[in-house]
């Protein structure tokens, strides 16, 4: 019996070798190389088109606002840059859904579900006080005839999303969805 459990502490001793140590999530966020991406991550606020006062989770992200690059047209392409500032540390990876609804028509919604930074920078290496530029392009189908774009977004790990910590200050719907703004489609 003796040699029964040596044998099983032996094993156990040798399999428990071979599983992932992972790091503490605050030594992570400080050992994380930001090299690659140091252009997405400011110090200061950039001037943004459509600003926002909306505050996600634990007061832990601060959405700033969002710039579009052009003009905004049916079969065209754009870019959108979304602000986020690092309030408090976060210890999980949250994505960002984006959902773009048609307003003033019917048309089918644009999804941009992502990690941030291209999920080069997730959020749990981000650092206070960084401001996070997240960079998206978006196509708009050629048959889209809806005048303007809602944009909606948030934050969301699997079926739960993260809280608006400051929902009477700020539009949304109710469903952690924070209406970000509109963007006006020119024909």
């Amino acid at each position: 019996m003796n040699c029964k459990i040596y044998f099983f502490i032996v094993l156990l001793v040798i399999l428990s070798s071979c599983l992932p140590n992972p790091k503490p999530v605050d030594e992570e966020r400080d050992s994380f190389d930001r090299s690659s991406i140091k252009e997405y991550i400011l110090t200061s606020t950039p001037t943004i088109q459509v600003p926002s006062k909306a505050i996600f989770g634990d007061q832990q992200i601060a959405f700033l606002g969002y710039s579009v690059d052009r003009e905004v047209k049916p079969g065209s392409k754009f870019k959108i840059k979304y602000y986020f500032k690092c309030l408090k540390p976060i210890d999980e990876d949250w994505q960002i859904f984006v959902h773009m609804d048609s307003w003033g028509g019917f048309e089918q919604r644009i999804h941009g579900d992502h990690y941030p930074v291209f999920g080069k920078y997730r959020t749990s290496n981000w650092r206070v006080g960084e401001i996070i530029v997240d960079e998206r392009e978006v196509k708009v189908p050629s048959s889209y005839s809806a005048q303007k774009i809602a944009v909606y977004l948030g934050f969301y790990i699997g079926d739960d999303r993260m809280p608006i910590a400051n929902p009477s200050e700020v539009e949304h719907d109710g469903q952690n969805r924070l209406k970000a703004g509109l963007i006006t489609v020119n024909k």
